[in-house]
């Protein structure tokens, strides 16, 4: 399972091709997510996937609640916690209670940001709208070679500026792991939040990574930097 493809797995794959083995202690299904707590090099983690089959991986009230109270309790037991996201964003048809909804998520974001605990964002397939601001957030990324991330996906653009701007719809969706982004000699490259990531294609060479992100949190003082980067940003606003 750890060598099936990132972008190509179910969610219930994702979480569980994480995880140490054996670790898993159950996964429950909340609308389009799929959550899990278990261990990643030994160390407790909540693991939550979008599932893009249903209503394309995006995110309502139920979910935003969800998601809620997951980071609450990971806030609580001071638990690292890692996003997979492959979601078109907001579910827009909801209304303002979702976007409602997505403020609090945001804020208990923010909170284990300030926390100084791990938050890691695993890019599927697509993040759009909400979704890429929920990556955003998150102290790493870490990107599938098909990875696209935008604030608005093609559906999106055609739907607000007709058929004739699809094709310009890809100078507003940033694919960070296509070659023109990187070279032979420094595969490593950085994105937008300033974090470095390297492109994968297997769930092991995502775990990988994800270890390594954690490991980088086991140091205090790189925590409580980045911790202080966000409340000084939050203060400005």
């Amino acid at each position: 399972m750890s060598e099936d493809l990132f972008s190509a797995s179910a969610p219930a794959q994702r979480v569980k091709g994480l995880l140490d083995n054996g670790s898993l202690a159950r996964d429950q299904a909340h609308g389009s997510l799929i959550v899990g707590n278990g261990a990643i090099g030994g160390r407790e983690v909540t693991v939550v996937a979008t599932d893009r089959h249903v209503a394309g991986g995006s995110l309502g009230v139920a979910e935003a609640k969800a998601l809620s109270t997951l980071l609450e309790q990971s806030h609580a037991a001071r638990r690292p916690f890692i996003l997979c996201l492959d979601s078109a964003g907001a579910r827009l048809d909801e209304g303002l209670p979702a976007l409602g909804a997505f403020r609090q998520l945001y804020r208990h974001v923010l909170d284990l940001r300030l926390a100084g605990l791990p938050l890691l964002a695993l890019i599927g397939r697509d993040c759009f709208g909400g979704a890429s601001m929920l990556a955003a957030t998150c102290i790493k990324r870490v990107y599938c070679e098909t990875s696209r991330l935008a604030m608005s996906g093609p559906a999106v653009i055609q739907a607000l500026g007709g058929a004739h701007h699809v094709n310009n719809a890809a100078e507003a969706v940033w694919i960070p792991a296509r070659p023109s982004h990187r070279s032979r000699r420094n595969p490593i490259q950085r994105d937008r939040g300033g974090m470095a990531t390297l492109p994968h294609s297997s769930i092991y060479e995502i775990r990988k990574d994800a270890c390594a992100a954690q490991r980088l949190f086991d140091r205090p003082s790189e925590a409580l930097r980045h911790a202080r980067k966000l409340a000084d940003l939050r203060k400005s606003r």
